[in-house]
Order: C-alpha cells, then structure tokens, then sequence
C-alpha cells in the first residue's frame, strides 16, 4: 500500500548558513483502519506506521538550502488502539471500521473480484519514498517584515514494495 503524504512538513523561512550540514532523525507512529466492501473490491486496513525519518538540510549559498529526507517504516499492531476507543467512546463513539474489526489486533487486505490485489504481513520493515527539497530564501528578516522563502519537493519512488 502507497500511503501518500502530499502536504510538506511545516518549516521556518530562513535558511542555514553556507556550508552548514545539518543531520536529525524523527520518529512519528501513526494508527490507520479503514473497512469498506463493495461489489466488485474489498479493503480491510488495521495497523500502526512507525515512521523514522533521517533528514539532511545544506546550506548551499547565503540564501538556497537543499536537503533530503530518507525514511523507514515499520507497519504492525501497535498501541494506541485502546487510547484511540478511549477518545472515541467519550466523544463521537467508535468509528464504524473500528466497531467492525475491534477483535482485530492487525489486518491488511485489498482484494478485487475476489482476488487478493495487495497484502501485507504483520512486522514488515522498508524504506519509504525519499523526498529532496529546495528552498531559496526570497526576504531576509528585518525589524517590521518577516523572512520568506520558496520550496519544492520532489518525491523519488525508492520505497520498498511491501
């Protein structure tokens, strides 16, 4: 399954400074379930995504900065299945795919016609898309005016296919 982020991550305007490199590693554990069954397909989705990503930032010139983002996912049961009930039981009540596949700890199945399309096992571990980035700092920071800059992304199909 391709779990596409379109939006980028928030950022500041200013750039580093020439010839900086600057090296981080973030983790985010994200919970998705999702049941639908049609005539024609079928998808049944319940897993967590531990999502380590290591980023590397270059300050380039005075005003353009380059970096790179390479990440690692790890897709299984998870945790927060009980905290997230918790919250939904309190508020809205639970979501229909979660009433649907509470007594299961972890699914991942699309089929079409009958015939599986895409599975996944429990435990899979891979490399995600990696993403370069480009950002050129139009205005400096000055006393009444805040600095801005332009970026683009580019997302290069390098993930793993489980």
């Amino acid at each position: 399954m391709q779990q596409l982020v379109l939006s980028m991550q928030g950022d500041r305007a200013v750039v580093l400074k020439q010839g900086v490199l600057d090296v981080r590693v973030e983790l985010a554990n994200t919970a998705s379930i999702f049941r639908d069954e049609g005539p024609q397909a079928s998808v049944t989705m319940k897993f967590e995504t531990m999502r380590s990503g290591l980023f590397f930032r270059y300050g380039a010139t005075e005003r353009w900065e380059l970096s790179m983002e390479v990440p690692m996912l790890y897709r299984y049961r998870g945790f927060m299945d009980g905290p997230i009930k918790a919250v939904e039981r309190t508020t809205t009540g639970l979501s229909p795919a979660r009433n649907a596949l509470g007594n299961s700890a972890y699914a991942f199945n699309i089929s079409r016609g009958g015939q599986t399309v895409a599975s996944g096992r429990e435990g899979a571990v891979g490399l995600g898309d990696s993403t370069v980035i480009s950002k050129y700092q139009v205005l400096t920071e000055t006393a009444s005016l805040p600095a801005v800059s332009i970026r683009t992304a580019l997302k290069l199909p390098t993930g793993d296919e489980e």
